[in-house]
């Protein structure tokens, strides 16, 4: 029998290619060019294609597919999140109220007899809401005072949380705040970007 040197390396690539496809993560192709940067490319359609790994163990197929841009920004929005709180007074609020999504509303609905204070789950309690955020990760929170008595809500941190800006919110306002994740040092911040009339 001859030995065909070249066909035996073909085939063992080959066969290597099979073997580890079914249990190697997903392929990605670096070097395409950004988007804007060919004419025509902007601005985007939604029907824009994006290779993601799909992180699928125990060799399950695919490894790789193709997400569009319309799907990341449905994903967004189905990620966002409208809360409810009835409380008549000072109160702790839960995780679930306070990091349910990106885009995170809470009303403050129930009748003031005095100003008063909603204080934040703990970092701790936060982080462990949303255990597949990235390091550094950060989500934007609005609170809202929907309270039809003239007191205002005031956001105060929980353990190892910090508030900057003011959290006071008048009868019938909101405030927004971005919310930064450092679950590397155990803490959370919220940093006030923005109010307006609720």
């Amino acid at each position: 029998m001859k030995f065909n040197l070249k066909n035996t390396l073909i085939a063992s690539v080959a066969a290597m290619a099979i073997a580890s496809g079914a249990v190697a993560g997903g392929l990605y192709t670096p070097g395409f060019p950004q988007a804007g940067s060919v004419p025509n490319t902007l601005p985007l359609t939604g029907n824009e294609l994006i290779p993601a790994d799909t992180q699928l163990g125990q060799g399950l197929v695919p490894q790789t597919e193709s997400i569009s841009v319309a799907q990341l920004i449905g994903a967004g929005y189905a990620d966002a999140a409208n809360n409810v709180n009835t409380s008549t007074s000072s109160t702790t609020l839960s995780a679930g109220q306070v990091d349910t999504g990106s885009f995170v509303v809470l009303r403050m609905t129930g009748t003031l007899g005095a100003a008063a204070n909603a204080t934040t789950p703990s970092a701790a309690q936060i982080i462990a809401q949303m255990p597949n955020v990235m390091q550094g990760g950060t989500y934007t929170f609005r609170f809202i005072n929907n309270s039809s008595a003239n007191f205002a809500w005031t956001l105060q941190a929980g353990a190892n949380v910090t508030i900057n800006g003011s959290g006071v919110a008048a009868q019938n306002t909101y405030i927004d705040f971005l919310v930064t994740l450092n679950q590397s040092a155990g803490t959370v911040s919220f940093q006030r970007i923005g109010s307006g009339a609720a």
